[in-house]
């Protein structure tokens, strides 16, 4: 009896272990960094990069990275732009004229800038 409590205290250790603590990120997985300026990633919790800088007439492409069905949506601050609710796919805009550009999730607490030069 004993040794089967051993046993499975070694299988119930690393199991235990993993179900604590939060991270900052989709389920403690880092996103790989944005392949260019102009991509930007929307993750379970947040957008990355959560700053891009481009050059005015560049397009900025909003990709719905997180494979677990999280509604997001892309809205700029002064209501210029909205992206529509999505749980996946794409969303692109072009900047053409130099600023800064705010936007945020309407549906969690996840905020973005994009610079224009």
């Amino acid at each position: 009896m004993r040794r089967f409590a051993l046993v499975l205290s070694l299988f119930a250790m690393p199991i235990l272990a993993s179900c604590g603590g939060s991270s900052s990120n989709d389920y403690g997985t880092n996103p790989p960094p944005p392949p260019q300026a102009g991509i930007v990633q929307v993750w379970t919790n947040y957008y990355a990069p959560v700053a891009d800088t481009i050059t005015a007439g560049q397009t900025v492409t909003w990709t719905w990275a997180t494979a677990y069905g999280v509604d997001h949506d892309v809205v700029f601050d002064d209501g210029s732009v909205n992206s529509g609710v999505k749980t996946s796919g794409t969303f692109a805009h072009t900047f053409s004229t130099a600023g800064t550009y705010a936007y945020h999730c309407t549906r969690h607490p996840m905020t973005g800038t994009v610079v224009v030069r």
